[in-house]
C-alpha cells in the first residue's frame, strides 16, 4: 500500500504496530488471565506461629558437631 501511495509511511507503521499488538501482547494477556483463573489462591493462608528463641539457643541448635 505504501508503494502504491495509498497510505504514507507513518500510517503504514501504525497499521503494522496494531497488528503486532494483537498478535503478541493481546495473546499474552489472554494467556496470563487464563493462568490466573486456573491457579487457586487461598484467601487467608495459615501462618504457623513463630517460636522466639535467643541467639545462644539458636547457635546451640545449629552447631555442627
Amino acid at each position: 500500500m505504501i508503494e502504491q501511495e495509498k497510505i504514507d509511511q507513518f500510517q503504514g507503521e501504525h497499521l503494522v504496530a496494531e497488528i503486532a499488538k494483537t498478535l503478541y501482547l493481546d495473546s499474552c494477556e489472554r494467556k496470563s488471565k487464563k493462568l490466573e483463573n486456573s491457579v487457586k489462591v487461598e484467601e487467608n493462608p495459615q501462618i504457623e506461629p513463630v517460636n522466639n528463641i535467643s541467639w545462644k539457643c539458636y547457635k546451640e541448635l545449629n552447631t555442627f558437631k
